[in-house]
This record gives C-alpha cells, structure tokens and sequence, in this order.
C-alpha cells in the first residue's frame, strides 16, 4: 500500500481486508483486517458490511460462460435500470447504459444481468 501512495500523490492512509480460504476445503487461512496488525480498533475483514453483490457477480458471469452456446465475451447484456415493482425502488445506482459487452460489464463491475 504504501507504494500505491507514493505512486498517487495525496493519496494517504489507505487501509485493506483479506481473507483467504483454502479452495479444497473451506479453510480459513489468513485474515488481515488492516494495514497495522497490533491495532486493536475496527477488523475490517471481520466486521465491515459488504453488499454481496460484488461478492456474487463472478460466480454469475463465470457460470453463464459455461454455456458458449448463448453467452460469449463479445453477448451485450441489457445495463438499463430494474425497479423493485412493488415499491417502485430503483435497484441500480450510477451511470447506467443499455447495452454492454459481457466482458466490459465484467471489467467495470456493471450490474447487468444475463
């Protein structure tokens, strides 16, 4: 982190969280919840809230390239806003386009759906 700061002037304090699990069985190998180990304050492995829906988003567009008969890198995805009908909720947030190529919505975290 600290070569991330030099490399963008101004940019000081950053903090990150990981947890790493082993694939085979689910074991919880390492987690670090900031930049200092000895601080005794807020984990943020462990106790920052995260919308799931950047967690899920890979496992969604991986599993629908399982299936090149209707999906590809170049498949435009529809990016256009959804509502929550029964409350009239927008369910997006940002800049939204209408169609994007499967892979650039994958590169920019768009929430288009397949």
């Amino acid at each position: 982190m600290a070569q991330i700061e030099r490399a963008r002037k101004g940019v000081t304090g950053l903090e990150g969280a990981v947890v790493v699990t082993n694939v085979q069985n689910g074991e919880v190998q390492a987690v670090v919840g900031g930049r200092d180990a000895h601080f005794e304050g807020f984990n943020r492995a462990l106790d920052a809230h995260r919308p799931v829906g950047s967690l899920l988003k890979p496992v969604t567009y991986l599993s629908a390239l399982m299936h090149p008969e209707r999906y590809t890198l170049a498949t435009l995805l529809d990016d256009s806003p959804l509502v929550w009908k029964e409350r009239g909720i927008p369910m997006a947030a940002g800049e939204l386009r209408q169609d994007v190529p499967w892979a650039g919505a994958a590169a920019s975290g768009a929430g288009a759906f397949l």
